[in-house]
C-alpha cells in the first residue's frame, strides 16, 4: 500500500484523524498482527475522538466570555 497518497485522500475527505491513526498504526509493527476490524476501529477510534476535541474546543472560550459576563453583572447595581 502507498502511504502518502492514502494519507492525502484522508486529508483530502476531512479526515485527518484516520489520516494520523493510519500513520501511528504505520510506525508500530505490533499492528501489523491486528485484524482488518480491530485495524478499522483504530482508525474510526482516531477520527472520532479528533472530531469530538475540535467540537470542544470553541465551547471553552465561550464558557469563559460567558463567567467574565457574570462577574461584571455582580458588580452592577
Amino acid at each position: 500500500m502507498l502511504l502518502h497518497p492514502t494519507l492525502d485522500l484522508l486529508n483530502t475527505l476531512g479526515l485527518s484523524g484516520m489520516a494520523k491513526g493510519l500513520q501511528d498504526l504505520e510506525s508500530h509493527p505490533e499492528a501489523r498482527s491486528l485484524d482488518h476490524a480491530e485495524w478499522l476501529g483504530l482508525l474510526l477510534d482516531q477520527e472520532v475522538t479528533l472530531r469530538w476535541q475540535k467540537a470542544a474546543r470553541p465551547a471553552l472560550p465561550l464558557s469563559s466570555a460567558q463567567a467574565r459576563v457574570e462577574r461584571s453583572c455582580e458588580r452592577c447595581p
